[in-house]
């Protein structure tokens, strides 16, 4: 019998949700093939089924993990530069980086689609960002995930900076 060190399957675990977090960010939920998402955490499929009972379960894990870097963001922006989150949100770096960036921006339009674990998981990452956005947050959540998908969407140019400064802009002014 092959002995493990303990913590091993919470490690393993970890680095699947890890994985599949990343990958669903940067190629949609149905990119995130549990082939590719165990291949990407150096396993074999073969394991996939001691860790989860099925892809959505992972997906849905996978959510949870990938909004909670983004909900500690925006507490971090609202508490030391509430002046200052949309123009952080929306920055050059953040913009380009789909696999560690936001979420909801990156899915948005295809979670109608998802299995009711992973939209269930969406629905209350979402509402603790809208929450912790303070006054009208939810409005406030809708226009910088807009904007991000869009800014994405964009080739560089004047367009693209005028729907920054338009989306920054237009953040301040909700809810003063």
């Amino acid at each position: 019998m092959v002995r493990y060190k303990p913590g091993r399957a919470a490690e393993t675990h970890a680095r699947i949700v890890e994985q599949a977090s990343a990958m669903m960010r940067e190629r949609g939920l149905a990119g995130a093939s549990v082939a590719e998402v165990m291949r990407a955490a150096g396993l074999t499929v073969g394991g996939f089924y001691a860790q989860f009972p099925d892809k959505d379960a992972m997906l849905a894990e996978a959510m949870e993990h990938a909004l909670q870097p983004s909900l500690a963001r925006f507490r971090f922006l609202v508490d030391r530069v509430p002046g200052g989150v949309a123009e952080k949100y929306l920055s050059d770096e953040r913009v380009a980086d789909v696999a560690g960036g936001c979420v909801a921006a990156a899915l948005a339009g295809e979670l109608h689609r998802a299995a009711p674990p992973v939209r269930e998981a969406f629905a209350t990452g979402a509402a603790a960002c809208a929450e912790t956005l303070g006054d009208a947050g939810w409005a406030r959540l809708a226009l910088l995930v807009g904007a991000m998908a869009l800014l994405r969407a964009m080739p560089e140019g004047p367009a693209r900076q005028a729907l920054r400064e338009q989306a920054i802009s237009a953040y301040a002014r909700i809810a003063d």
